[in-house]
């Protein structure tokens, strides 16, 4: 059995030990960072750049099981060991997963909606070439140009799309299978 940087040797988990187990180390007071409490003060009475808002959510995020058995998303850099709370917790897994997905298809809005010039409906245009008509709608439903523009994120991030597929769990992902197996072969020459 390996032993610990600490020179500890790991419980055996149904090992009598492991029935009365050590209080967990308490976490730093304060997250631990390169940079000085001090240095990041001074900077917190300035004006964020424009920038900042997306960092904060760029990631890369890590899952992570907590004590409680529910689930916290962490950036790279930080952990519970260091002081860090989760920037988010949910309490299914399946949950987690799809604000996961959430995460990394973040983009701006691929498509928008636009008046008609002739009054009549909404024109929907792309962003790959803005001004380009992709289509039209009668009435006004900015939230239909939302979800396309999600789902098109999706498509656009294969991790995205690997975490959404992952909450989606078996019975759905053997159904959509059987769907899109019957949808190709009708489509086969």
């Amino acid at each position: 059995m390996s032993s610990h940087e600490d020179g500890n040797t790991p419980r055996v988990p149904n090992s009598p030990d492991s029935l009365n187990p050590q209080p967990a180390p308490e976490a730093p007071a304060s997250p631990s960072n390169a940079f000085t409490n001090s240095l990041l003060q001074r900077l917190q009475d300035r004006d964020e750049p424009p920038a900042a808002d997306e960092a904060d959510w760029a990631g890369p995020w890590r899952m992570e099981s907590l004590p409680d058995g529910s689930f916290g998303f962490f950036r790279r850099g930080e952990s519970p060991e260091r002081g860090y709370r989760p920037a988010m917790r949910f309490v299914r897994r399946s949950d987690a997963l799809l604000a996961l997905a959430m995460i990394e298809a973040r983009r701006e809005p691929e498509y928008r909606l636009l008046p008609a010039p002739d009054g009549h409906g909404y024109l929907v245009q792309s962003r790959s070439a803005w001004g380009e008509v992709v289509g039209g709608l009668v009435i006004f439903d900015d939230d239909l140009i939302a979800r396309v523009s999600w789902a098109e994120a999706l498509m656009r991030s294969p991790e995205a799309l690997a975490l959404f597929l992952e909450a989606c769990g078996k019975v759905v992902l053997e159904r959509a299978g059987a769907i899109l197996e019957e949808r190709v072969r009708a489509m086969a020459p």
